[in-house]
């Protein structure tokens, strides 16, 4: 659901937009990153003791990012352009827990798939307008691709927690 609501988020945030969609901006500054967080914990949570120091490192600044984004919901037009926004600690939490993931040797598909959705998102931040490499349609390619790995973590968490253990 985040990875859908991100694609929404991004499609409606411009700049003059009318009031009432303000209000949306605002909700969903806090929504999507709240779900990307679930996510995160989700996947601490499927690989427990596996995730090593890297990984926890990884999960810390995911949570970390989910603080700075609930300050930045808050205060909303007013946050200063020099303060490094959320995201930028979420794909740093993404690329760690992914990079520790597959390097651990086990759930590697997972962890590729952590790891890519990451990798997305770093291309996605630094090809927005105003950014190092500013480049529209790779932007919104990536944002898409971005928002699809959060899609394809979110049914695997879900594949993951509907399965039945064996009976004996």
């Amino acid at each position: 659901m985040g990875g859908v609501l991100f694609v929404v988020w991004g499609y409606i945030d411009r700049p003059n937009i009318p009031e009432n969609l303000k209000a949306v901006i605002h909700v969903l500054a806090f929504v999507v990153p709240t779900l990307f967080l679930a996510a995160v914990v989700g996947l601490s949570v499927l690989w427990r003791s596996r995730l090593g120091m890297l990984g926890w490192m990884g999960m810390a600044l995911a949570v970390y990012a989910w603080g700075w984004s609930v300050v930045g919901a808050i205060v909303g037009e007013e946050w200063p352009d020099y303060l490094p926004g959320w995201l930028l600690f979420m794909l740093t939490g993404l690329t760690l827990m992914g990079l520790a993931t597959v390097r651990s040797g086990w759930s590697r598909g997972t962890g590729a798939v952590v790891l890519a959705t990451g990798v997305f998102g770093w291309v996605y931040n630094l090809t927005d307008s105003g950014a190092v490499l500013e480049a529209r349609s790779v932007h919104v390619g990536f944002g898409l691709l971005f928002s699809l790995g959060w899609v394809v973590l979110g049914v695997g968490l879900w594949a993951a927690s509907t399965k039945r253990s064996p009976r004996p």
